[in-house]
């Protein structure tokens, strides 16, 4: 179900509710299309919502509307949650980003920086966990943790 509102500003969808097994509208507010363009451009970083929320600032993207969206996009497996050791700040990353979709992802413990692996590496390395231990990985819920060459020279 699609429904228009304002002349498009509003874009109603249906979603299923889980806790009461029915289907509730979802709305895609100017807020929520900023939010998932912005995260799509930077599908490669960890942000915070802070930063986010400093990124979306012209467009008045409020830091209330960032966490909602974030929580609804984890919900949905379109956003991870990361925290760096050490730290109380929790980070965010659009896995569906186009950058990001279907990729193995390298993320640095002190930093945060996510690499994406290069295609044919990771495909090598999917297929090497298939044939020698049986097992299938699922790209966008893979990270490898480690530390970038970045904060091994610091």
């Amino acid at each position: 179900m699609t429904t228009f509102f304002a002349a498009g500003i509003i874009i109603c969808e249906t979603v299923a509710n889980s806790r009461w097994g029915e289907i509730l509208p979802r709305y895609s507010t100017r807020q929520r299309e900023a939010l998932l363009a912005f995260l799509n451009a930077h599908g490669h970083e960890l942000l915070s919502a802070s930063q986010i929320a400093d990124g979306l600032r012209a467009q008045q993207v409020s830091i209330s509307a960032v966490y909602r969206n974030l929580a609804d996009l984890e919900r949905e497996g379109k956003v991870r949650k990361h925290t760096q050791n050490g730290s109380r700040t929790t980070l965010y990353q659009y896995v569906v980003a186009d950058c990001c979709r279907g990729r193995l992802h390298l993320c640095c413990t002190v930093c945060g920086r996510t690499v994406h692996l290069e295609d044919q590496l990771a495909q090598k390395m999917m297929r090497h966990f298939e044939e020698y231990a049986g097992f299938t990985i699922i790209p966008a819920d893979t990270v490898i943790r480690g530390v970038c060459s970045r904060c091994k020279k610091d």
